[in-house]
């Protein structure tokens, strides 16, 4: 497992590359019949497609194949698989041919309120339009394989499936030992919401991933491109409910209750608002949170109040998200955060949330001996 952290101002950001989980499929009852043996990334939420039997695995869903001559014409059509004794099968059977070898392209998504994937059959292409309800994103998943014959592969073909998108995880936490945090709506702002994929192929390189075609569409250590994805568009944002509502200093970083599944991009990073007149926007991508801040001791208020919260922003860094990888971004309540638009006009600067809220002391003076003469008689 791959793990790389990136650390920036009040914000700490990971990726956790996923794991692999095999599901062997054999059709005992027609071994002449082409079956498959797909494989999957290992997954932690609902919404993603694994090889299991639960609501989002292939035993449940199943998968649509298609096959083409290996450098020739197409030898079936977008076919509907489904788990069945032990195996993937098809209600039309289709049967290895006497000589030559096919290529299999396969998928599998789900449909759900908001959450829109359109394909166009025979084609590797996709186009994604993630909900705007975390809880209803749902995964892509595609696998390729090449050259493939009953004399190697009659017991079924292994199939790799490998997650399309990105996925992206907001933990929350308070690292002040002084302050109490309530929390309600979390926002990932400022990112593109729809994309086309176009399956060319994987690759070995998670960092630069355009150059190292994989072949063999087995190997668990290759990624789908980056450079696959075009056509991002339409920046938005996504809202979810924090999990937990009150955080101080004993409270553990706390993931919201929903990861999302999204397009995948390069994220545009900024540090300035757009420009040094009061209110100004942020025009990078970014997390705010509403909140309220309390004097720990006595529940005093610093920001916000009883009924009243403050939309506190963290801006994000210019991160590629890659397919098939999971961000996860904690962020430091503690900070306050920034204002989401200009405070001032003077500057172009983030104006600190708390910057104004912090007790200190800047002119400070000693006052002069008062002298007096005293004369002794």
């Amino acid at each position: 497992m791959n793990k790389q952290i990136f650390i920036l101002a009040m914000a700490a950001f990971g990726f956790v590359a996923c794991s692999s989980d095999e599901t062997v499929a054999v059709n005992q009852n027609d071994p002449d019949a082409i079956t498959f043996r797909p494989i999957v990334n290992g997954t932690t939420r609902a919404a993603d497609i694994d090889a299991g039997s639960g609501t989002n695995g292939l035993q449940t869903l199943g998968f649509t194949v298609f096959a083409d001559v290996t450098s020739g014409s197409n030898y079936f059509p977008e076919t509907a698989f489904t788990y069945s004794g032990g195996a993937y099968i098809s209600a039309t059977k289709y049967y290895w041919p006497s000589t030559g070898t096919l290529d299999f392209f396969a998928y599998q998504y789900s449909q759900s309120a908001n959450n829109t994937v359109t394909h166009t059959a025979l084609t590797k292409a996709f186009t994604v339009t993630p909900s705007s309800t975390a809880a209803n994103q749902t995964d892509l998943v595609v696998a390729f394989t090449e050259g493939k014959s009953k004399a190697t592969n009659g017991a079924g073909v292994t199939l790799n499936f490998r997650h399309a998108e990105s996925k992206v995880t907001i933990k929350l936490k308070n690292s002040s030992t002084t302050t109490t945090v309530t929390v309600g709506d979390v926002v990932l702002g400022n990112v593109f919401t729809t994309g086309t994929y176009t399956f060319t192929g994987s690759t070995d390189n998670a960092v630069s991933p355009t150059t190292t075609t994989n072949t063999d569409g087995n190997n668990n250590s290759y990624y789908l491109k980056y450079d696959d994805w075009s056509g991002q568009a339409t920046s938005g944002s996504y809202t979810q409910a924090a999990a937990t509502t009150s955080y101080t200093s004993a409270t553990a970083a706390t993931a919201l209750t929903n990861s999302m599944i999204l397009i995948p991009q390069t994220l545009t990073n900024a540090t300035t608002y757009a420009s040094g007149d009061a209110g100004a926007v942020f025009n990078g991508a970014y997390i705010t949170v509403a909140l309220k801040i309390q004097n720990t001791a006595n529940s005093a208020y610093i920001v916000g109040g009883a009924g009243s919260t403050v939309t506190a922003m963290w801006p994000l860094p210019a991160t590629k998200w890659l397919p098939g990888h999971h961000y996860t971004y904690t962020v430091d309540l503690a900070g306050g955060g920034y204002f989401t638009t200009n405070q001032t006009d003077t500057d172009s600067a983030l104006d600190p949330i708390l910057g104004g809220a912090e007790i200190k002391f800047v002119t400070v003076t000693v006052d002069g001996w008062n002298t007096s003469d005293i004369a002794i008689p």
